[in-house]
């Protein structure tokens, strides 16, 4: 259903974790915004952001709190029960499209943050102080997924996907298989698979335990930028810069061969032309 939205190019989007809110970062009369609105699309708090591109946005498993990863390495906590900054944090570089990404440990206390420039740090929520940061041989550090009990860590980088034990900063495995960059990462519901997306136009699965890949799930005609799984795994859903929208099984082969439905697209969106 279509609805007005207080920004004119809205970029990046969260919802809370009660659905009750609906965050959103982009642009309104040549500035950018984060904008916090209720669920009839009410604004309740704005914030002026410092460029005009797409930040990552996480709120905390009480929807209290609100990370906002803009590109540049800088780090914005808001607070949505006041409306204020709690804290941020900046490098001081300003590369407008170097990516950068933030997510709340399971139990809201710290935030995870990787970026372009090969920074993997991990943030106390409450101070704002980096209590750990990794050594990263991986060039850029994103994107990231945490797996649902909240212990590792999933970190992309170029070509390659490594696992970390965050709290103790020990590096347990590293996935190799993407030509390209990987550019979106995803846990399956029980945390047995990861899936991976990349420059190299391939979705890929893998065992999340020992980081063998289970198989290229399937391709766009282009760079894959996005992915989501279905709250059953049942379904993977990926965004290519082909313009298009496709979904995909996630049932794996049987010892007898391959099933015939896997590695294709079950469904495809893409514009009218």
């Amino acid at each position: 259903v279509p609805v007005n939205s207080p920004l004119d190019r809205p970029e990046s989007l969260a919802v809370s974790p009660d659905g009750h809110h609906l965050a959103i970062v982009g642009l309104h009369e040549d500035d950018a915004y984060c904008v916090v609105v209720d669920a009839q699309m009410t604004e309740l708090y704005r914030w002026k952001m410092p460029n005009l591109a797409p930040a990552s946005l996480d709120f905390s498993p009480d929807g209290r709190w609100l990370i906002a990863a803009p590109v540049s390495s800088e780090l914005f906590l808001f607070d949505t029960a006041t409306g204020n900054v709690a804290w941020s944090h900046g490098t001081g570089r300003s590369d407008l499209w170097v990516r950068n990404q933030a997510l709340f440990s399971r139990d809201g206390t710290y935030i995870l943050n990787g970026d372009g420039y090969g920074n993997l740090r991990v943030f106390d929520r409450a101070s704002g102080e980096v209590v750990r940061e990794l050594e990263v041989a991986n060039g850029h550090v994103w994107p990231l997924a945490l797996d649902h009990a909240g212990d590792r860590l999933f970190c992309g980088g170029n070509g390659a996907i490594d696992t970390w034990d965050w709290r103790t900063g020990e590096l347990l495995l590293s996935m190799h298989g993407h030509t390209g960059g990987v550019s979106a990462l995803a846990m399956m519901p029980d945390d047995s698979r990861l899936i991976s997306t990349g420059a190299d136009a391939t979705i890929r699965l893998w065992d999340a335990s020992t980081g063998r890949q289970v198989m290229v799930v399937g391709r766009h005609d282009g760079p894959v930028g996005s992915v989501a799984v279905s709250h059953d795994g049942a379904v993977i859903a990926t965004g290519g810069y082909d313009n298009s929208l496709r979904l995909w099984e996630t049932r794996e082969p049987s010892p007898a061969g391959l099933d015939a439905r896997y590695g294709r697209a079950r469904r495809t969106w893409a514009p009218y032309r």
